[in-house]
């Protein structure tokens, strides 16, 4: 169900019938069950279509793209730069002026400080990866920095990793 949400999009027919599919299964499987068992099914995370005009793909001329050490990691919905040294500010403000109404740009202290990698701090090796500045969407928008002549667009239809309560929120059931 994941690669065929990405791919076509939450609402396309073969999403779903790839849904109605694991209904059933987990109908059959919930038959099997006693009956005193009670059988919970969660996401672990939630999905968004992304509209053609809201994919943004920069090109490796872009001013942007002069700025980086190396080509962003993540995904095209939460992004982490690595910035030339001395070129902090004026990343941000250009991704700011550009982009700041779809994206939420953070430094890594902000990340940190807001515990969105977790309460308890994180490794080395993941504050490397995290770098300057991470850019998080906030809406229904993602970012795609093509490399070279070659390459495409965004391909996917549907991304998570946003801010959005479709993406964020999965129910926690204590029992």
């Amino acid at each position: 169900m994941d690669n065929v949400s990405h791919e076509v999009g939450t609402g396309h027919a073969d999403t779903l019938r790839e849904v109605a599919f694991v209904d059933a299964e987990l109908g059959r499987l919930a038959q099997l069950l006693p009956e005193n068992a009670t059988l919970v099914v969660t996401a672990d995370h939630g999905y968004l279509d992304m509209p053609e005009q809201r994919k943004y793909v920069i090109e490796p001329n872009d001013p942007l793209t002069a700025m980086l050490v190396d080509g962003p990691s993540g995904d095209e919905r939460t992004l982490m730069f690595h910035i030339v040294e001395g070129q902090e500010e004026k990343f941000a403000a250009e991704f700011q002026r550009r982009f700041g109404e779809q994206f939420l740009l953070l430094s890594a202290a902000d990340v940190l400080a807001a515990e969105l990698l977790g309460p308890d701090g994180v490794s080395d090796f993941t504050l490397s990866r995290l770098g300057t500045f991470t850019a998080i969407a906030r809406q229904d928008a993602g970012m795609k920095f093509r490399r070279g002549t070659d390459g495409s667009g965004l391909t996917l239809k549907a991304q998570h990793g946003g801010l959005t309560p479709a993406e964020m929120l999965v129910p926690v059931i204590i029992a």
